[in-house]
């Protein structure tokens, strides 16, 4: 709508919480990269990165599509772990659920791979670890998930911004503009995405104050996840 020239492709995941007016949480330093969206690496790229150098290690990519999809896939565990009142890392720890929310991970990734896109990881969540699933290695996926279980421990965020959502400013969520068209061209592909689906449904569910946060939502989508063909792989 504003075009191209005026568009600057821009990855953070630095994590922030509004607390009040005048008032805002800063979880701490994390991974800010920028690029255009045909991968050029631009004057206007390296001018705007160097400006960033005040606010902390800000970098250029080449593939900034792959950054906002590795992203996308991170989301899905996000939103994942909104859907009970506990931390990020209390749900990521929890071993029964993990081959769940990876399989829920790989759906996205799964899109992404069809829009041949290459996602790439950041601050210790490493896409190629969940994807292609012929290839996951369960013990190093499972090694690093502690990590980021400890990453997200030592955050001051300790809940995500769709947790917030939810449970302190009772609004909807940003569920239509990311994981909803993620579901569409998913399903324009010809993927099966019932994980995602499932968590959409749910996400909305609680929106809507129909369905309450718990861990039952999660042991819901576990129980679609044992009901899905074998997979390789599977955690």
């Amino acid at each position: 709508m504003i075009g191209a020239e005026r568009t600057i492709g821009c990855f953070v995941n630095f994590s922030a919480d509004y607390i009040e007016p005048g008032k805002i949480l800063y979880g701490g330093v994390a991974s800010l990269y920028l690029g255009e969206l045909d991968g050029r690496i631009s004057p206007r790229i390296l001018a705007l990165k160097d400006k960033l150098q005040v606010w902390g290690p800000a970098e250029v990519t080449d593939n900034i599509w792959g950054f906002l999809w590795g992203k996308m896939s991170y989301a899905g565990l996000l939103y994942a772990t909104a859907l009970v009142d506990e931390t990020m890392a209390t749900v990521v720890r929890r071993r029964d659920l993990r081959g769940m929310l990876m399989e829920l991970c790989a759906e996205i990734l799964e899109t992404a791979d069809r829009e041949g896109v290459q996602p790439l990881g950041f601050d210790d969540w490493e896409p190629s670890l969940v994807y292609p699933r012929e290839t996951r290695d369960p013990e190093k996926l499972d090694a690093q998930l502690e990590k980021l279980a400890g990453r997200m421990d030592a955050n001051k965020k300790q809940k995500s911004g769709i947790w917030r959502d939810l449970a302190v400013r009772k609004r909807k969520t940003e569920v239509d503009a990311q994981l909803v068209p993620i579901l569409e061209i998913g399903q324009n592909h010809g993927i099966e995405m019932p994980l995602l689906a499932a968590l959409i449904e749910a996400i909305k569910e609680i929106e809507f104050g129909v369905r309450p946060m718990g861990w039952e939502n999660l042991y819901e989508m576990q129980e679609i996840y044992e009901t899905l063909p074998a997979r390789a792989s599977r955690l």
